[in-house]
């Protein structure tokens, strides 16, 4: 991928739903929510799962030998809603909705990678802010993501005259 996958998250939630920068963001950026109502969303990468890497050599276009190594991976992401007022829990849908609505699939096109059609859960965890009363939600999701990298490797064709010996 050419871009972080939390960025292009981010993007996509911010659209959807009509947020400001100050409304959505990612984990531990050292931001503070507001004590204002509203909704606000944070994204967190949880943990990658990779399930294939390939290593390709050939030829350059210069004529130097490079070898290409791409990994492919099964990433989870966790999605916080929350606000001070309801918002939150009239709202938690629109971040599944925002997740497979066009302006998604076409970010998807664009860097290569596909979010998952349906979160894997949804859940209220409200009570564990205890007395700051927030209506606090949860959502995971899957992500698959590939990252690619090309380096010249060295080839060895030709030898100094020293080196080679005659039996």
């Amino acid at each position: 991928m050419t871009k972080d996958p939390i960025a292009i998250i981010i993007d996509i939630i911010r659209t959807y739903m009509g947020l400001t920068n100050d409304q959505i963001w990612q984990y531990n950026s050292a931001k503070v929510m507001p004590n204002t109502n509203g909704v606000f969303v944070v994204v967190d990468f949880l943990a990658s799962k990779p399930y294939s890497v390939t290593t390709d050599n050939s030829v350059s276009d210069l004529g130097d030998y490079q070898e290409t190594v791409t990994v492919q991976n099964q990433e989870m992401f966790s999605i916080d809603i929350f606000s001070r007022d309801s918002t939150a829990r009239t709202r938690k849908e629109e971040i599944i909705a925002a997740l497979a609505a066009n302006y998604s699939l076409r970010q998807q096109e664009i860097y290569s990678f596909k979010i998952a059609k349906v979160a894997h859960r949804l859940n209220n965890v409200s009570q564990q802010d205890g007395g700051s009363m927030l209506n606090k939600f949860v959502i995971d999701t899957t992500i698959l993501t590939w990252y690619t990298n090309t380096k010249i490797i060295e080839y060895y064709d030709q030898f100094p005259a020293s080196e080679i010996f005659n039996s």
